[in-house]
């Protein structure tokens, strides 16, 4: 049985998966589940809410680039049960609009993902590695890596935070705070040094 607002009375949301400003381009669950590279009977729920799609996707997937790259439309993606298995490179670059991105799932993440972007809140809670230049030229507001316990490789700088703005706020492992023959990881002091606030949990 269901409650008003969308939620089931003892599971929560309908939904695992929140597409934000995307309706136009995923009108259909068709267009949704081709786009991902699975069958409609993979998707349990799909709504229209205003300009967001709303999803229950019941299989892993991988994130193409297009239709995100690029797009203005787009405003938030949310894996909230961590179904995502990776995303293409540069796969948000230059969406302008993109306030928010999460996902739960430990997934590969393309190089480049947010280059381009303005002002990006990024929960990556479950992600564990982080070695193809993810944030490079990258607008964020906030950042939680907070499992990485490697940052490109080595604990050099690898540009991994390279050109990026918004002064955001970091959380990652408290190992990366000596990780560099007992200093900092490169790739923080780099991201310090360009206005990032570092929080080591």
């Amino acid at each position: 049985m269901r409650r008003r607002g969308g939620r089931l009375r003892n599971t929560g949301l309908d939904y695992n998966t929140l597409i934000g400003g995307m309706a136009a381009t995923f009108p259909t669950k068709a267009s949704l589940a081709s786009t991902l590279g699975i069958t409609e009977g993979n998707i349990s729920y799909f709504n229209i809410n205003g300009s967001d799609v709303q999803a229950k996707i019941n299989v892993t997937y991988n994130l193409p680039e297009a239709p995100f790259k690029g797009s203005t439309a787009l405003t938030k993606f949310e894996d909230l049960e961590g179904k995502l298995l990776s995303t293409a490179s540069s796969i948000f670059q230059a969406c302008s609009n993109l306030r928010r991105f999460i996902s739960t799932a430990d997934f590969i993440m393309g190089a480049y993902t947010f280059r381009q972007c303005t002002s990006v809140h990024v929960e990556l809670v479950n992600i564990t590695v982080l070695n193809n230049l993810e944030f490079y030229n990258a607008g964020l507001s906030y950042l939680d890596i907070r499992k990485v316990t490697d940052l490109g490789g080595d604990s050099l700088d690898n540009n991994m935070f390279e050109i990026i703005t918004g002064n955001p706020t970091i959380y990652v492992n408290s190992v990366l705070a000596t990780s560099n023959n007992g200093g900092m990881e490169g790739d923080l002091v780099d991201a310090q040094n360009r206005g990032a606030t570092i929080i080591f949990v």
